[in-house]
C-alpha cells in the first residue's frame, strides 16, 4: 500500500490500479481490466495534451520572454568540492547546464559565480587541491566585484 492513498505499488507492467485489481485482471486474461482501459484512456489524453501544449509553448515563451528578459540574473554559489578543470568530479556539474533550460520560458539567462573547494582547506584528503580552491575563490571575487559600477560611472 502507498501513503493510504488506496493504490498498489507501481508493478513491473507500469500498472498503477486499486488493490486487486491487477488479480481479478489475472484471473481473466482474455479481457482487459477496466482500470487498464482507464489507463490507456488517460495516456491518449496526455498524448493530446503535449501535443497541443507544444504548439502553444512559442507564444508563452515569447511573452515570458517579454516579462523579465533582459535582466541580470546571477546564481551565486560556494561549493565544498568542486567540478571544475582538475578536481576529481570534472564535468559532473549538472544544474548549470539544466537551469538555463528551465528558466527559457522567463527570458532569463542565468550567470554563474562560484567559488568551489571551499573545504579543501580543512579536509586532509583534499590537501592537493587547496591551490585550485584558492583560484577559484580568486576567481569568484573578481566575477562579484566586476558586478558592480563604479561610482563615477553612475555621476
Amino acid at each position: 500500500m502507498s501513503g493510504g492513498t488506496g493504490l498498489s505499488p507501481v508493478t513491473n507492467s507500469g500498472s498503477f490500479c486499486p488493490p486487486g485489481a491487477e488479480e481479478r485482471q489475472e484471473a481473466s486474461p482474455s479481457s482487459t481490466s477496466s482500470c487498464n482501459r482507464r489507463q490507456e484512456q488517460a495516456l491518449v489524453k496526455g498524448a493530446a495534451h503535449v501535443a497541443a501544449s507544444g504548439r502553444l509553448q512559442e507564444q508563452v515563451v515569447e511573452h515570458l520572454a517579454g516579462l523579465l528578459g533582459g535582466r541580470d540574473f546571477v546564481v551565486l554559489a560556494s561549493r565544498g568540492g568542486g567540478y571544475g578543470a582538475g578536481t576529481p568530479r570534472e564535468g559532473w556539474n549538472h544544474a548549470e547546464a539544466w537551469l538555463p533550460h528551465g528558466l527559457a520560458v522567463t527570458g532569463l539567462e542565468p550567470r554563474f559565480i562560484a567559488a568551489e573547494l571551499t573545504l579543501a582547506e580543512v579536509t586532509p584528503a583534499m590537501a592537493d587541491l587547496i591551490p585550485l580552491a584558492a583560484k577559484s575563490l580568486a576567481a569568484a571575487e573578481q566575477a562579484i566585484d566586476g558586478l558592480w559600477s563604479p561610482a563615477s560611472a553612475l555621476a
